[in-house]
């Protein structure tokens, strides 16, 4: 209120570039509206029960909660707040108008990138540092396996375009356009009649600038973002082979290129660019297909949702929703239509006219945000109940996340005889199946008198450390890093750290040859891209399938099958 009050009492500044301002201030502001949103996020996510600990692969122990995140975005806002008014009031505080910007950016990079760490409640390095090393994946993604962090965080950024062009702004505004000469940070300022601005000036009525104007640097910095998931997207497809979803997501991220591509070559063909050129409507047909593409990924494959077999109650959703009421999903595909829509006007719109785009993204920037919030609620949803980013070995996880001290008390009651009870549910009959399903696997790998074992943990941590009791060389290999440590922990727990040994590593890039017997808990859609892998076995070595089999295949033979449903198990040889 401080601000709107100030700005609409405040007298123009004749001296004072148009829109400069608003381009300095607008960018961080995203950031820190993005990050309370995902505070937001993360009390609806706990609240439902969609398990983002897991997903995001956190400590359960050591990670921040969404009050703690709230708080550091709103103390960032109220510090953004803070630099508006200084800037509103420079000429009575006696500093430079465009000093409280620069000051701002100054104190933000120091707080994210200095190694500070104690106190953790006020300096939260661990939080810090993590999400500074997802960012360096995001911008390396050809050349580690990607995660799905990694993964959420480049679709963070792709709405976030306008903040990233925002910096490349202020970057260029503090280096090329103010004179720090006499240490007042005067902009050099130009009144024209022309179109024409000159490098290192601002134009005092309009506003325009080369670094605005500056359309090969702009071209770059907007696609940088989907550039990042274009590049996991081929990285997916490297890892796994498989052209869907993959090569098909990484196309809908290529339409980004071509809208930018058809832009910049309508500028160059047309310096009037008058919207009855061709270049023109070439331009504004790429930014419909790319509308259709990117909206139609949303709904059937980021959400799951228009699945036939959904139940005739909630047509054009799908069979299984967390959420409370099939309203929330119908107004979420019609808001995510409507603010794509109005992106794509705002973007073309602000890039065929400057001065009136500034106006345009100011007012329709925090709404593509606020759409990415509200994706996020149904992305994670998805890859809560169907593993559809094929990120973990196993569909099915906890219910509800584990939260801090969680762990500890789970593992101490699931020792007891009486089980746990959670909400009136009582856990003990799945307690009671999954020791069922360990014993007989136990049993069969007892049977089969092979010394050295592979399978994902920690589903089947038990399994590994029973096998290496009983002399087993045993191997686990999974990508959770907060699953491994916890499997570390219990071989180093019950003395069997040499001969149970946990690895943070994907399966498909394990080497399975030396094994002799590998038992793999996977999901029903993982079973195929395995066959490959599990065909790099030796002749006469042994799988065991839990809970799904395997596709029928020319490299293994089905031995027999031991129990049903979950507690089944099917026995393979090489061939």
């Amino acid at each position: 209120m401080a601000i709107l009050l100030s700005w609409w009492a405040a007298t123009p500044r004749q001296n004072e570039p148009k829109w400069v301002a608003v381009r300095l201030f607008r960018g961080p502001l995203l950031v820190f509206f993005s990050l309370f949103l995902c505070g937001i996020n993360m009390a609806g996510w706990a609240g439902a029960g969609v398990n983002h600990v897991l997903i995001f692969e956190v400590d359960p122990r050591n990670h921040l909660s969404y009050q703690t995140l709230m708080q550091i975005a709103s103390f960032l806002i109220m510090l953004w707040s803070l630099s508006v008014l200084a800037y509103l009031y420079a000429h009575l505080l006696h500093i430079p108008p465009f000093l409280p910007p620069l000051a701002l950016m100054v104190i933000c990079a120091i707080m994210l990138f200095n190694p500070i760490a104690k106190p953790d409640s006020i300096f939260h390095r661990n939080s810090r540092f993590w999400l500074l090393k997802h960012c360096y994946n995001c911008f390396t993604s050809p050349f580690h396996f990607v995660t799905f962090t990694d993964f959420w965080l480049g679709d963070q950024m792709n709405s976030l375009t306008t903040a990233f062009l925002d910096f490349q702004y202020f970057i260029c505004f503090y280096s090329t356009e103010v004179d720090y000469s006499n240490f007042d940070l005067q902009v050099k300022t130009i009144n024209t009649t022309t179109s024409s601005v000159p490098w290192g000036y601002v134009d005092i009525a309009t506003g325009k600038d080369m670094c605005m104007s500056a359309a090969g640097v702009r071209s770059f910095v907007s696609i940088i973002p989907a550039m990042v998931r274009f590049l996991q997207c081929l990285r997916r497809y490297h890892d796994t082979k498989r052209v869907h979803p993959h090569l098909v997501n990484a196309g809908k991220y290529s339409t980004t290129f071509l809208v930018v591509a058809c832009g910049a070559f309508f500028k160059s063909n047309d310096k009037n660019q008058d919207v009855t050129s061709p270049f023109y409507y070439i331009w504004v047909l790429s930014y419909i297909m790319s509308f259709t593409y990117t909206f139609l990924w949303d709904i059937f494959m980021d959400w799951g949702l228009i699945d036939p077999r959904a139940p005739k109650d909630v047509i054009f959703l799908r069979e299984e929703m967390i959420y409370g009421s099939k309203w929330y999903y119908y107004a979420a595909i019609a808001q995510d239509f409507v603010l794509r829509l109005s992106w794509v006007l705002n973007v073309s719109l602000g890039e065929a006219w400057t001065l009136d785009g500034d106006q345009l993204t100011t007012i329709t920037a925090p709404f593509e945000v606020f759409r990415r919030f509200i994706w996020n609620y149904f992305r994670l949803e998805n890859e809560h109940v169907n593993n559809c980013g094929q990120f973990r070995a196993v569909r099915d996880i906890s219910v509800k996340p584990i939260r801090k001290g969680d762990l500890e008390s789970l593992v101490s009651k699931m020792d007891q005889m009486d089980g746990v009870t959670h909400r009136g549910v009582d856990l003990m009959e799945r307690v009671k199946k999954q020791k069922k399903a360990a014993k007989s696997t136990r049993t069969l790998l007892k049977k089969t008198k092979f010394n050295r074992l592979i399978t994902p943990a920690p589903m089947a941590t038990a399994l590994v450390l029973q096998c290496a009791r009983e002399g087993y060389l045993s191997h686990g290999v999974e990508l959770n890093s907060i699953l491994v440590a916890y499997s570390k922990y219990r071989s180093i727990r019950d003395g069997l750290r040499k001969e149970a040994r946990f690895f943070r590593k994907n399966i498909f890039k394990t080497d399975l040859q030396p094994y002799e017997t590998a038992v793999i808990f996977g999901a029903e859609s993982l079973m195929g891209d395995l066959v490959p892998k599990l065909s790099e076995m030796r002749s006469n070595t042994n799988l065991l399938a839990c809970r799904f089999p395997l596709p029928e295949n020319d490299a293994w033979k089905l031995q027999s099958q031991i129990g049903e449903g979950i507690d089944a198990v099917w026995i393979y040889t090489r061939l």
